[in-house]
């Protein structure tokens, strides 16, 4: 309790400092969280909120308190002049408390050229198609769709730390599994020739509260390496792919990004794109070195939604632009 109360008057400390060390007046201040931190800098600074979660939801997977963050929630909106949201569902939820719009300003990707990778002898020597698992592994995590898709004969390489709270035991169970690679944490520079020695990226989540107003970053860094993606059917994903349809990429956009309401679904999606293992159907369609004209639509697709675009949004929201 120490420490989360001594959090925010360190954090504007030294900021101040900084402030005062370089001899910046500021124009506007941004905060992603819940700390106090606006409302304290003077006339003329614009006090900015961007949502890049609901937190209040997340509490318990946070482990914090739900009633607390709903109070510095509301203190955070009553002291931002700007307030914007990651997603449909945090956008909407604000904007019934600040009794007018919040704009939708999404998360965004880095869009990458993958060069020829030389992938360790494991991964080369998983059948295809290899089905590619990228990110934090803890309770967001919908694992009974994983193990169906391991079930229904497909590879599975999985990136990312796994939370050893988290299904320890059938998360070891799972990466056991021949057809399994898991490969832990790797650096952030790394993760884009990872996703290139897969030929499909999912993004599993739960249909939970907090996963409902989250914006999955995993799902545009599959696009953006090259990769068509299956991603369970929340209000972000639902967005995104109304968004690849306006876009007219191509004559067959469920090549590109899928939605799954269950694991059934994304078994389903999967085969579709990169074939059935158990059928011997092992086209690996989303391999830029098989199709490089489908992985180029995938990378366009990821290319507009950019974080060079995002942050063009968010200051022209805070009137830092023209």
């Amino acid at each position: 309790m120490g420490v989360r109360a001594s959090t925010a008057p360190l954090v504007r400390a030294q900021v101040r400092w900084a402030l005062q060390r370089t001899g910046t007046l500021p124009v506007a201040v941004v905060s992603t969280s819940l700390i106090d931190v606006l409302g304290r800098w003077g006339n003329g600074v614009v006090n900015a909120l961007h949502g890049t979660d609901d937190y209040v939801a997340g509490a318990q997977l946070m482990g914090l308190s739900a009633r607390r963050l709903r109070a510095q929630e509301q203190q955070a909106l009553k002291q931002a002049d700007v307030v914007t949201a990651l997603s449909p569902a945090l956008a909407e939820r604000w904007s019934a408390l600040r009794g007018r719009p919040v704009p939708l300003i999404p998360n965004g990707c880095t869009p990458v050229k993958v060069r020829a990778y030389s992938a360790a002898s494991a991964i080369k020597l998983l059948p295809r198609p290899v089905v590619g698992l990228v990110g934090r592994l803890n309770a967001r995590i919908d694992l009974d769709i994983v193990e169906a898709i391991a079930d229904s004969g497909f590879s599975l390489l999985i990136v990312g730390p796994h939370n050893p709270q988290w299904e320890p035991r059938r998360f070891s169970a799972l990466t056991a599994r021949s057809v399994v690679h898991y490969v832990g944490r790797v650096p952030e520079d790394e993760v884009p020739a990872y996703i290139a020695a897969t030929d499909i990226g999912i993004t599993p989540y739960l249909d939970s509260p907090f996963n409902r107003a989250s914006f999955p970053l995993k799902t545009l860094d599959y696009l953006s390496a090259g990769r068509p993606a299956v991603t369970t059917a929340l209000p972000t994903a639902q967005w995104l792919y109304e968004d690849l349809l306006s876009a007219n990429q191509g004559s067959a956009p469920d090549r590109i990004l899928a939605l799954a309401s269950d694991r059934h679904a994304f078994i389903k999606a999967l085969r579709r794109i990169v074939g059935d293992p158990e059928k011997g159907d092992t086209r690996a369609t989303g391999r830029a070195d098989l199709e490089p004209a489908h992985a180029e639509c995938c990378r366009a697709f990821a290319a507009r939604h950019s974080w060079s675009r995002r942050a063009d949004d968010l200051a022209a929201a805070i009137g830092l632009t023209g």
